[in-house]
């Protein structure tokens, strides 16, 4: 899962978030909760690696199939600041995604 600065659209683009210490984090199958409709959120807390320097105001997330670079699999929109010593996360079923 990845944070944006500016978010991607279905044509590719965005700005991933560059705040020191800011990474993309892994997830597996026992992140998220079982699919309903096309439909799930996170069954376990997302926590991204605290800021340790500069800021970011955080737009967006998406997800990856990869660690950095790899292919765009869904996004959304979202509002977080960032700054020195702010842990961004994602809370147990706030980030919800669904096929469309």
């Amino acid at each position: 899962v990845a944070l944006f600065t500016a978010n991607p659209t279905d044509a590719g683009g965005g700005t991933e978030a560059a705040y020191g210490s800011y990474a993309r984090v892994t997830t597996s199958a026992a992140t998220w909760a079982s699919a309903a409709s096309g439909a799930t959120s996170n069954a376990a807390a997302i926590t991204f690696p605290a800021c340790t320097s500069g800021s970011s105001t955080v737009t967006g997330f998406g997800a990856y199939d990869a660690s950095s670079g790899g292919n765009l699999l869904w996004y959304g929109t979202c509002s977080l600041a960032v700054s020195t010593s702010v842990t961004p996360e994602f809370a147990i079923g706030e980030l919800d995604i669904a096929q469309t």
